[in-house]
């Protein structure tokens, strides 16, 4: 997803990431993009909100 180079992103990661090597969230346009926090300039998986909220059930509920 190419991203308007305008629009600031506020990626997030969790605050038990003690060594910078997690995975960071942000909300764009619409979407939920994901990115390894090691590797930030490869573009980032993005998903619907739907899709995301989804995931995070399955991750509440112990499917994972």
């Amino acid at each position: 997803m190419k991203m308007d180079s305008g629009t600031p992103t506020r990626w997030r990661r969790s605050s038990r990431c003690a060594d910078c090597s997690c995975v960071e969230v942000a909300r764009y346009d619409g979407v939920v993009l994901v990115r390894d926090s090691k590797q930030p300039g490869v573009p980032a998986l993005a998903f619907t909100e739907q899709e995301w909220t989804d995931f995070v059930a399955g991750v509440m509920a112990g499917e994972f």
